[in-house]
């Protein structure tokens, strides 16, 4: 017996020890950027996640920051006037809503209100979300500051995640509240209370009670959603208001259909119902009593990926499919027209305090005002924009159409050329070593400059 065994025992140190040796020939020796990110991305690749973080130390060097931290100063309001003094507001985020849904005509008939107001209104065509998860991009969109800005910490009352609930960075409500607009939000989740610190205070933040079919979802249905605030935009009420809703059904895992549906088609499914949800809103706000008041704006916190890039959902990555997001603007002021050029939901907030007359704080200073763009069609300001994920995962997308990626639980980078290549399909770091260098120096110098430093703390991984 023992003799039997001999052939196999050997066998199976011959199988380690090339094993092994082909474990530090890969970290000594490094293969393509693009063929560690392509391994990285594919769960079968049992060494590769060991590989990667073997060779961080081998990432390239990169050039000298070109970033500086600089006093941040407050935005005073433009002098273009959208809203009458006693506006109206109502801002809609939509889960999970990719941006592509509403530039192509090819999903018209499942979401005609959304590409009604993309012709009838004010289409932003290039904007992206700050991070491609809700929590972290919602902070973002309402602080004005990067996921690596705010203070995180664990030990809330919800879960062992890192919140923003300790962040004493002023949030979009707040300082509407201040300026004489009374806030409302309207939800069916926990992390929308007043004290988890994502959103902000709001003058009223209700939540709704599930019903029994609700209570095997996460969330409220968007139509009790926009029932409630029906109500409270009839009769119309009296002075300047900012209403929120985020609408919940465009995220996985999608309702509609059945198991032989595919998951695309069930995710256009539950984006009708959304959709059918702002055909209200519209058609509300468009009533005598509220259409010289009211303005609807309709965005997303981030896309959705149905297999590009190896990827399902969102969370995970930094490519455009989870990135960017539709941002519409409707009402009786604003002319039909296409916004070019890139902007990032960090503008959301300057731009809403601009509609309401109100200066933004030094610390929405990484966003800037669109009133000038939707109002009267000024281009959109060339400027690199930013992507700051929860997973260690950063981007930087410049205006030539370069975009960088650098991830850095695994040391690995990539390089884009969007213009020529929008699918993020030829990552160009190893055909362009001295441009991919120049373009993640940028990317690091930024946050060398304006990551949250306080003694003790250290930027924390928050999955989702």
């Amino acid at each position: 017996t023992t003799t039997s065994l001999r052939p196999k025992g050997l066998r199976a140190t011959i199988g380690l020890v090339v094993l092994t040796a082909v474990a530090v020939v890969s970290i000594v020796v490094r293969p393509p950027m693009a063929v560690r990110v392509y391994l990285l991305a594919h769960p079968g690749a049992v060494l590769a996640p060991y590989v990667a973080r073997g060779q961080t130390w081998l990432t390239m060097a990169t050039s000298a920051p070109v970033w500086r931290a600089e006093a941040a100063a407050e935005h005073p309001a433009t002098e273009h006037r959208v809203l009458p003094t006693d506006g109206i507001v109502v801002l809609v985020v939509v889960d999970a809503l990719r941006a592509d849904l509403i530039a192509s005509e090819a999903h018209a008939d499942r979401l005609p209100n959304l590409h009604a107001m993309r012709h009838a209104g004010v289409w932003v065509e290039e904007a992206r979300t700050t991070a491609p998860a809700t929590i972290v991009a919602l902070t973002s969109m309402f602080s004005g500051r990067y996921f690596s800005e705010i203070a995180w910490t664990t030990g809330f009352r919800i879960d062992e995640l890192p919140w923003p609930h300790a962040d004493t960075t002023p949030r979009l409500p707040e300082v509407l509240s201040a300026a004489g607009v009374r806030t409302t939000v309207i939800h069916g989740v926990e992390w929308l209370a007043q004290d988890t610190g994502v959103i902000g205070r709001f003058d009223d933040n209700t939540r709704l009670v599930a019903t029994e079919r609700e209570a095997g979802l996460f969330y409220v249905e968007s139509s009790r959603l926009v029932d409630a605030t029906l109500e409270r935009l009839r009769p119309a009420p009296d002075g300047p208001q900012f209403f929120y809703l985020h609408l919940l059904e465009g995220h996985a895992p999608y309702e509609s259909g059945n198991e032989s549906t595919p998951p695309f088609e069930r995710y256009l499914g539950d984006l009708a119902l959304v959709d059918a949800q702002i055909g209200r809103l519209r058609e509300t706000l468009a009533t005598p009593a509220l259409a010289q008041r009211a303005l609807l704006v309709v965005t997303a916190d981030h896309g959705e990926a149905f297999g590009e890039h190896g990827a399902n959902f969102h969370s995970t990555t930094l490519y455009e499919e989870m990135v960017r997001v539709p941002l519409l603007f409707e009402g009786r002021a604003l002319e039909p027209r296409v916004v070019r050029g890139p902007v990032t939901l960090l503008d959301l907030a300057p731009t809403i305090l601009d509609l309401f007359r109100s200066a933004a704080p030094a610390s929405f200073s990484h966003g800037a005002t669109l009133v000038p763009m939707i109002a009267q069609g000024a281009p959109a300001r060339p400027r690199p924009l930013l992507i700051d994920s929860g997973r260690h995962q950063r981007a930087l997308v410049f205006p030539d159409g370069f975009k960088v990626i650098e991830d850095r639980r695994y040391g690995t980078v990539e390089l884009f050329d969007l213009r020529a290549d929008p699918g993020e399909r030829r990552n160009l770091v190893d055909d362009l070593p001295d441009e991919a260098s120049a373009r993640l120096g940028a990317l690091q110098s930024f946050f060398a400059a304006h990551e949250r430093k306080a003694p003790g703390y250290a930027t924390p991984v928050r999955l989702p």
